[in-house]
């Protein structure tokens, strides 16, 4: 009937081979010859649509699938109808996709454990997307999931089954195929909803797992009574590889009566997500420490504090986005291998213990128990530069965790506004630059994201751990990574726009002045780099290495060392004005206020320096060894100390205000605003505590 180079709608497109059939039509490799673009056309039998309700049941079906916009759901361009010899044949125009379908790819050997779950979570995400918006598609199996350039997924044929349904396709489809992915309700000819797609779904996963499916018959019949009265079969035992949580999440989905079965993939995908990960930062050696089958179904309320405002976290569950992991005491173990991406710190603070060590002892009469808010659980850890960081508007915070997530969170709330996985630990915070958030991960990727939606707008792909905040100047972006380079990238899209280069890692953010960027490194320097080309400016020898971050004035450049110095310079020539010793470590972010100069050290001393002169001011004690840096708000300067102590200081005399105990590890710096103080920690979870009342 048609063949290639036949015109269809009056020569807007012309056929140009043939692709499949089946059931229900024809496909065809198309051509638009009006946007110049190859489609594929799904040709109906004419007996199926010979009857008038199921031509308009076509219609109907396939405008509302066109409405669908997922990244993996297939497009729908266009319906029509073409007469030929009598008959009148409708179809569907769609983008083309060359790849095939998942039934080329899976049915003969397990597809790769990670790759799996990736197209798992694709598929997961369409499904659940369609059915947020009443759309059911009623025949998932691989013949109708296409295969993209890129090696993604995309589902097809939504709203098609129905017209399978009918009598028409009875009649001609009388004795073909089987019913390997059929629900049990549809194999008894009972209603069927959403939860229909998600136990095919779960049987289609099965065979993308074990290379097998999940039931082997002798015809229709036999195939359509195992899937409705026989046991789900262990993936695990044919595939000892698959976590016993996946395992049990096949058979969940897959569950014989709809009432006990998952009932919304929504609540599959934190799941996925989790597992993925894990995959992930393997292979920085990251490990969890709490299983991932310890995680139950359906999906686990999110957890409101004692004195929190009701149904916090409850609501952020009603946005798509609340589909995102959390957890009540999951943590992390950073083994050797993911050192560098500790920022190498670990040779002078441990950071494997994970119960808050012994205690500088305080003045009782300082402790406070100020009140939580809200607590927004994350898997964790919150740690060394990731701080959290709010946007222009001061309604959202950007909160970065090293299970790859960065979390925007309502500020009042802490209800979830979106989420962006990234796939590796991220330690350290964003970047808000105007309406865009920058990203930087432990796999050395920068995400340059919408601060509105979390929506990717470039990604820029290095080779070497990123643990330091991105830094804007003027139309660039500075970063620094552990292989020793300061690179500049383009604001517009993340090109390289030139690259400097140490002897050894770089763990902190550089510091801009006036047109020059300045950096130290584990290699002792503190490096002046002119930032239009990327040339040193200067070069001037510490005494050890630098792992603070460097601090600048208009006249002056300063830096701490691991040995207990800090050193001022002159900013146009790096000589040296004057020094200041101690006797332990400088290991985190100081704090530039007016005249003065404030730096934690390795023992939990708080310094307080003249800024011209180099002499010390005051000197406080914190309970134990500070990481995450100072925090200067109002009059105060913030501190947490690793060992789960939150304090606040006079910024003039050192006094100590007040100082609150935690029982879990701190490692980032709070984040102060007037009346809300946030506080992440390294199991995972960031606190709201509401500010105490400041004295005028």
């Amino acid at each position: 009937m048609f063949t290639p180079g036949d015109k269809l709608e009056f020569g807007h497109y012309t056929i140009l081979r043939e692709l499949g059939s089946g059931g229900m039509g024809i496909v065809f490799h198309c051509r638009d010859e009006f946007l110049q673009r190859e489609i594929a056309i799904k040709m109906m039998l004419p007996e199926l649509m010979a009857e008038t309700d199921t031509a308009e049941i076509f219609r109907q079906e396939a405008r509302l699938a066109a409405q669908l916009e997922h990244p993996n759901i297939v497009t729908i361009h266009n319906i029509g109808v073409e007469n030929r010899e009598g008959k009148t044949h409708h179809y569907i125009a769609m983008e083309f996709l060359p790849g095939g379908s998942l039934r080329d790819r899976i049915g003969k050997e397990p597809v790769q454990m990670e790759q799996a779950l990736e197209w798992m979570k694709q598929l997961s995400s369409a499904l659940n997307y369609a059915h947020k918006r009443g759309v059911v598609h009623q025949d998932i199996k691989p013949d109708n999931i296409f295969i993209t350039q890129d090696g993604n997924l995309k589902i097809g044929d939504f709203g098609l089954a129905l017209i399978a349904t009918g009598p028409a396709f009875e009649r001609h489809a009388q004795g073909k195929g089987t019913p390997a992915y059929m629900s049990p309700e549809l194999c008894r000819g009972e209603p069927r909803d959403h939860r229909s797609d998600i136990y095919s779904l779960g049987s289609v996963f099965f065979e993308m797992l074990t290379g097998e499916r999940p039931f082997k018959a002798n015809g229709m019949i036999e195939m359509a009574l195992k899937h409705a009265t026989a046991p789900v079969p262990s993936a695990a035992k044919l595939r000892p590889e698959i976590p016993v949580v996946l395992d049990k999440v096949l058979k969940y989905m897959m569950t014989k009566q709809p009432d006990e079965r998952l009932q919304s993939l929504g609540d599959l995908l934190p799941t996925l997500e989790k597992l993925l990960l894990e995959l992930k930062v393997a292979r920085l050696g990251v490990t969890f420490s709490q299983p991932t089958q310890e995680l139950n179904f359906p999906k686990d309320k999110a957890e409101a504090p004692a004195g929190a405002a009701p149904e916090t976290q409850a609501e952020a569950g009603k946005n798509e986005a609340a589909a995102v992991p959390r957890k009540t005491s999951d943590t992390m173990d950073f083994s050797p291998a993911l050192n560098a991406a500790r920022g190498e710190i670990s040779q002078w603070i441990s950071v494997k213990d994970t119960a808050p060590a012994e205690r500088r002892p305080l003045d009782p009469d300082r402790e406070r128990s100020l009140d939580l808010l809200w607590t927004y659980k994350t898997f964790g850890p919150i740690g060394w530069a990731a701080s959290p960081v709010p946007n222009r508007g001061k309604k959202h915070i950007y909160v970065s965790s090293a299970d790859g997530i960065l979390y925007a969170l309502d500020m009042l709330t802490g209800a979830l506004v979106w989420h962006y996985q990234t796939g590796a630990p991220l330690l350290a915070g964003v970047l808000v630059d105007g309406e865009e958030i920058l990203c930087p991960s432990a796999d050395g990727s920068l995400h340059c994201l919408s601060a509105a939606d979390g929506k990717n707008h470039w990604k820029f792909q290095g080779a070497s751990p990123i643990v330091s905040n991105p830094v804007a100047a003027g139309d660039q972006i500075l970063i620094t990574a552990l292989d020793g380079s300061l690179k500049a990238l383009s604001r517009a899209d993340g090109s390289v726009n030139w690259i400097y280069r140490c002897d050894k890692p770089i763990i902190c953010s550089a510091q801009v002045v006036d047109n020059v960027a300045f950096v130290g490194s584990k290699d002792k320097g503190l490096h002046a780099v002119e930032m239009s080309k990327g040339y040193r400016k200067w070069l001037t020898q510490s005494s050890a290495a630098l792992f603070a971050n460097v601090l600048a004035s208009t006249d002056s450049v300063y830096c701490a060392t691991i040995d207990g110095k800090v050193m001022s310079v002159e900013i146009e020539t790096g000589n040296k004005t004057w020094e200041f010793s101690t006797s332990s470590a400088f290991v985190c972010r100081g704090n530039l206020e007016f005249t003065s100069l404030n730096y934690c050290t390795k023992d939990g001393n708080v310094h307080c320096l003249d800024k011209f002169k180099g002499n010390s001011l005051w000197r406080a004690d914190a309970a134990g060894p500070v990481l995450g840096g100072i925090t200067s708000v109002g009059g105060a300067l913030y501190v947490s100390s690793r060992n789960g102590v939150m304090h606040s200081f006079n910024v003039k005399t050192g006094e100590l205000n007040w100082y609150m105990a935690l029982d879990s590890l701190l490692e980032s710096a709070p984040l102060v605003t007037t009346s809300i103080i946030y506080q992440g920690t390294v199991n995972g979870d960031l606190h709201a505590f509401a500010a105490p009342i400041r004295a005028k």
